[in-house]
């Protein structure tokens, strides 16, 4: 993707908004490469703040370029990896994970998620500096998987994000100003690596979406407001955890969202509960067997996409100073994003 990441305008109300509250002047950021990691960069140098950035692959990221970041190479499950890049630092934002639904190994998922949040724990306890590490609002979900989902479907990912997230609240009890941002769906621009949003949004542009939906739907909020509610968490005397839970919006609606912004005409169909939990069933197996790469969705995601429009969560945007951008704009902005790139 050639366009930038942050463009101007992107913070220019939060950064005039905010001038002069962040008393840090070195931020070290894990995840650096990553949707959440790179805003995050941006908007950190947008604020004077230098930037110490932990990069596991793509250390020429375009983004990485400029001055006031330094960037470190490294796994953040190492402890002296972590060490390194906490040196230094005024503040620790762990944004690192492996962010997919469906992994074919779940090892390498737990162990970023939970000894890579260790790690950063540990590093910032030492230092006694404050740390607000990136979680996904999947982990209060309430919904529980039947048996035969479970079987066919660990959903890792959420079971790791959980154990992160325990880790981080004893962290706390211990003393540790530690921080956690749950935000649900992100969405937006500069989504260059894309996420399993970020393909959606991209393949229903060019008409290689989902030929077929099922009724459910998705919490969205926009990139833009979880990477302000970091440095607002950073800055608060108490550390907790903030859930950021943006808009529900119903399945239908937010591909139909993508078709109109794009102008494409390609039809969808909706079919039953069950037949859409059986088709992703079968994309699961085939990917397991034949292609070894994510499916579209798998069942514990039909799952959580059926039950979302009986569950709510509590919003923590006011306590943190934010005012949620619609994500009608934000859908119009991803689709715009990726199609000047």
């Amino acid at each position: 993707m050639d366009g930038p990441i942050v463009r101007d305008g992107d913070y220019s109300a939060f950064v005039s908004r905010q001038r002069g509250r962040f008393s840090f002047r070195v931020a070290a950021v894990s995840g650096a490469t990553g949707f959440v990691g790179s805003h995050l960069i941006g908007l950190l140098r947008l604020c004077g703040i230098k930037v110490r950035a932990l990069v596991r692959g793509m250390p020429t990221a375009p983004h990485l370029n400029g001055d006031g970041i330094e960037t470190f190479p490294g796994d953040v499950r190492s402890r002296a990896t972590s060490e390194r890049l906490v040196e230094g630092a005024d503040v620790v934002f762990h944004t690192a994970a492996m962010v997919a639904p469906w992994v074919e190994h779940s090892e390498e998922q737990y162990e970023v998620a939970i000894q890579g949040t260790q790690r950063m724990l540990e590093a910032a306890e030492q230092r006694r500096i404050p740390v607000v590490c990136t979680s996904s609002i999947s982990v209060l979900d309430p919904v529980s998987l039947p048996r035969y989902v479970r079987l066919v479907d660990g959903n890792h990912y959420v079971r790791s994000k959980r154990r992160a997230l325990e880790a981080v609240r004893r962290a706390r009890q211990r003393g540790v100003a530690a921080s956690t941002i749950i935000p649900s769906g992100i969405i937006g621009p500069g989504d260059y690596r894309p996420t399993a949003i970020g393909q959606i949004v991209r393949s229903t542009m060019h008409g290689g979406g989902p030929l077929v939906s099922f009724d459910g739907g998705i919490y969205l909020v926009d990139i833009r407001d979880v990477v302000e509610a970091h440095l607002l968490a950073a800055v608060r005397d108490l550390p907790d955890d903030y859930v950021i839970p943006g808009e529900y919006w119903p399945l239908r609606n937010f591909f139909g969202a993508i078709r109109r912004r794009a102008r494409v005409r390609k039809a969808q169909f909706e079919v039953p509960l069950a037949l859409a939990l059986g088709g992703a069933a079968v994309l699961s197996a085939w990917s397991r067997l034949v292609t070894r790469r994510a499916p579209i969705i798998t069942p514990a995601w039909v799952c959580h996409f059926s039950a979302a429009a009986r569950t709510s969560y509590r919003s923590d945007a006011d306590r943190l100073g934010l005012s949620p951008r619609p994500i009608a704009s934000s859908i119009a902005e991803a689709v715009a994003w990726y199609g000047a790139c």
